[in-house]
């Protein structure tokens, strides 16, 4: 079943009752969107992609089908330390603060990060021309439910290639069906999921078009 809500109260039903899918709508607003995923990409044009220290530096890297990882993918990376003086940092804090406030409200992540784990602000680019990231799942907790922002728009900057999960019964939910540009998308953090590939026909094109969304999982 997959939930679509605004109201503060439905919000904490919704997770209680361990729905599988919440979308909360309009949580971010949509000329913010565009203005995160336009500075994520002019970032990327100019500075080198590089394997960085999460704890330390702000930085993004490209992955095209690499070895040894436990899941196949397509996409470009911008890892976020939210201490940096990085003009892309300030620029991105702001949704990463609402996202983490939402998570400690509504998820009580707060008491779950300690010097070993810790919130990881990230922005993900699937690109035209077969970006994707391969079915997997995680341990519930202490993520519990994982957050998706959509900060791209479908029809505009990506035709097809969204974010699917498949629920207890099987079924497999499209929830670019369901969502916009701006909308938040909770996920229970054990349910397999994946991005489809996005515009697979088209030739493969780090641009800033494609699927964008930041992401806020509690990680070592």
């Amino acid at each position: 079943m997959i939930i679509i809500t605004k109201k503060s109260s439905e919000i904490t039903q919704h997770i209680s009752n361990e729905e599988p899918v919440i979308i909360v709508k309009n949580f971010i607003e949509e000329d913010i969107c565009n203005h995160v995923r336009k500075s994520s990409h002019l970032f990327t044009k100019k500075n080198t992609p590089k394997i960085g220290n999460r704890n330390k530096e702000t930085f993004w890297r490209i992955d095209v089908l690499p070895s040894k990882v436990e899941t196949e993918r397509i996409f470009r990376t911008l890892c976020i330390f939210p201490n940096d003086k990085l003009s892309i940092v300030k620029t991105t804090n702001p949704i990463f603060n609402k996202m983490a406030e939402f998570q400690d409200k509504y998820l009580e992540f707060g008491r779950h990060i300690n010097s070993n784990i810790k919130r990881r602000p990230q922005i993900l680019h699937y690109p035209i021309g077969g970006g994707f990231f391969d079915w997997h799942s995680h341990k519930r907790f202490p993520n519990n439910y994982g957050l998706i922002l959509n900060l791209s728009k479908k029809d505009r900057d990506f035709q097809q290639g969204q974010t699917e999960v498949i629920l207890e019964n099987k079924k497999v939910i499209k929830l670019d069906d369901y969502t916009d540009i701006g909308d938040l998308i909770l996920f229970r953090y054990d349910l397999a999921h994946r991005v489809a590939p996005c515009d697979p026909k088209e030739d493969l094109v780090f641009s800033d078009k494609g699927r964008w969304t930041a992401v806020l999982p509690l990680l070592s």
